[in-house]
């Protein structure tokens, strides 16, 4: 067994702990900081952010943009460090940046022009980065920390480590291709610190609703709603997107947060589907003009022809008993009515969530309420910081999840290197 010796150690070479270890190197120069990583490379995750293009932050920033289990204001918890200052910040790393109606990224638009700037300037300020670690246990030791870990590869060593000062920001519980197995919320526990449950966010909604076969590649915009026991808990708008057997699309994400705690409360969940959010009649207004524009020989189908696709289409129709070919003669008003109510609020039992392979974030992690709001440091031990997904804060799509790893690990490494000059 190997021992190391350090004054800071920081669990995750993640966009939070690369950037704990900027801050803190450049508020001491002197201090002794070590990133210790399981992936074979720093900033792993960063590579797969925004489809590769990496959605590093967003120009609006409002509260409704993250959640919290344990906190009323999680949108506190970025400290005054929002995009302005994450788009300087990363611009200050020689990476230029657009925005599109608000969202960030590099001119380059491959995530690699910001993961590896982050590593070199990390490196280029003295911090050792150690990848293929996996920190598998942490104990006080006198006003420090001893940390157990070993080397991933095979037949790797084991190691302990030993540091006056800690910050966990080791992710949540999502991909294993990103390093991130729920190890940062064991740790944390281990020091004594209570755990949200961590479940799948941002990811697709599970639904029992019958003929999704049908509804399956069907891709729209339109507007949905979430309703747990029959009250509203969410609602979101944009091209959702349909497979057989699930509700999907930057919609449903947005609202999978919501999804995930009423589903772990119990509770009975459905999501509604507008698929015709700009229309201004009524269902009975715009059957009553449809019924006038297509004559009775025409079919079912053809009734609802150029309001919404076809699967769309045979999907109500079939829901409501109707065979796509049935010519209209053979139909009332009762009998459609049904039909043009499911064109502004058609209803998806929903079971589950998808599953956190597939997930972008995890919601949950070390509650709020024990970790200062200012500095991120642990209430409960001394010398102790978090920093990123680790904590019970997760945003919606868009770059935000980044703002806040950018925000909290530039914080949290400047008061870690602060703690240790005091």
């Amino acid at each position: 067994m190997s021992t190391i010796t350090t004054q800071l150690a920081i669990v995750g070479a993640g966009p939070a702990g690369l950037c704990a270890a900027i801050a803190a190197k450049e508020q001491d120069p002197d201090c002794e900081v070590l990133v210790l990583d399981r992936m074979p490379r720093a900033g792993n995750k960063i590579y797969a952010t925004g489809n590769g293009r990496c959605n590093l932050t967003n120009l609006h920033q409002t509260p409704d943009c993250y959640h919290s289990d344990s906190a009323k204001d999680p949108f506190s918890y970025l400290g005054g460090i929002g995009a302005r200052e994450v788009f300087s910040f990363v611009e200050g790393l020689g990476v230029r940046l657009y925005d599109r109606d608000g969202y960030v990224y590099p001119k380059t638009n491959q995530a690699s022009s910001v993961a590896l700037p982050l590593v070199h300037r990390a490196e280029d300020c003295g911090a050792k980065i150690q990848t293929g670690v996996r920190v598998t246990g942490i104990r006080r030791e006198g006003r420090g920390f001893c940390l157990l870990a070993r080397e991933e590869k095979k037949g790797g060593e084991s190691l302990e480590i030993h540091a006056l000062s800690l910050l966990l920001s080791c992710g949540g519980m999502v991909s294993r291709a990103f390093g991130d197995a729920g190890d940062g919320a064991k740790l944390a526990a281990s020091l004594g610190h209570q755990i949200i449950p961590l479940l799948p966010a941002l990811t697709y909604l599970a639904t029992s609703a019958p003929g999704m076969k049908v509804l399956a590649g069907v891709r729209a915009n339109g507007a949905c709603a979430l309703y747990a026991d029959g009250k509203p808990v969410g609602k979101s708008e944009g091209e959702i997107q349909f497979t057989e057997g699930a509700l999907s699309g930057i919609p449903f994400f947005q609202l999978s947060h919501a999804a995930g705690r009423a589903l772990a409360a119990g509770k009975k969940l459905e999501a509604s589907v507008c698929f015709l959010p700009d229309e201004k009649k009524t269902p009975e207004e715009l059957l009553l003009e449809r019924l006038a524009l297509v004559p009775a020989n025409r079919t079912a189908a053809d009734l609802l022809l150029g309001l919404v696709s076809s699967k769309a289409a045979s999907f109500l129709l079939r829901g409501h008993g109707i065979a796509d070919e049935k010519k209209l003669r053979g139909l009332t008003g009762k009998d459609l009515l049904p039909v043009f109510a499911g064109l502004f609020d058609c209803r998806f039992p929903v079971t589950g969530l998808g599953p956190a392979e597939h997930a972008q974030v995890s919601a949950g992690g070390v509650d709020l309420r024990e970790v200062d709001v200012k500095t991120l440091a642990s209430k409960r031990v001394p010398g102790l910081y978090f920093a990123g997904e680790i904590l019970d804060l997760d945003g919606i799509c868009g770059g935000y999840n980044l703002t806040f790893a950018f925000s909290s690990g530039l914080r949290a490494g400047r008061a870690a290197a602060q703690f240790l000059r005091k």
